[in-house]
């Protein structure tokens, strides 16, 4: 029997970031204690995004600024050898998919902070099913509009809560 594999969302990473009392983090650190050997991934999308995110916040405030920088370097030492990066076949799925009106609106416009939408999840999506693997994520809704459109092989899951949105696809 091989092993699932996980790509963790953005949201997750940074809740990772967040200061240990917090309970959520506390829950997704338990889960990823719960998975052994199976193999976690992150996505230098996700890797973008936080980094942008944090170079919008040095501006008005620079020490928390450096704070998440800190946080998420030591996430990067730790998950180092598990970032992937998308190819160019990627890159043509995602662009297929992002034309897809219902998925338009991940890709378009601006977010709750007002800062213009990546299309991240999407491409999360994509990239989970390059390597077969389940995306956890604590923002299921859209991984499961998403799904309606690419089946996410490996399913998805929030780690916070270790429950199961969709099941991984069996072969």
């Amino acid at each position: 029997m091989s092993l699932a594999s996980y790509l963790l969302d953005t949201d997750v990473i940074s809740e990772l970031m967040a200061a240990p009392v917090r309970k959520r983090r506390q829950r997704i650190e338990a889960w990823l204690r719960s998975l052994g050997q199976e193999p976690v991934f992150l996505s230098s999308v996700s890797i973008s995004e936080i980094n942008r995110g944090i170079a919008l916040l040095e501006a008005r405030n620079p020490s928390a600024a450096a704070a998440l920088r800190q946080a998420l370097s030591n996430i990067l030492s730790i998950y180092e050898d598990a970032i992937i990066t998308p190819s160019h076949a990627e890159w043509q799925v995602f662009a297929r998919l992002s034309a897809i009106p219902e998925l338009r609106h991940l890709c378009n416009g601006r977010n709750e902070k007002n800062q213009p939408k990546t299309g991240a999840d999407v491409f999360l999506a994509v990239q989970a099913n390059t390597i077969g693997a389940a995306v956890a994520t604590l923002n299921s809704r859209d991984f499961v509009v998403i799904d309606r459109h690419m089946e996410i092989v490996g399913g998805i899951i929030d780690p916070a809560s270790a429950s199961w949105i969709t099941e991984p696809v069996s072969a």
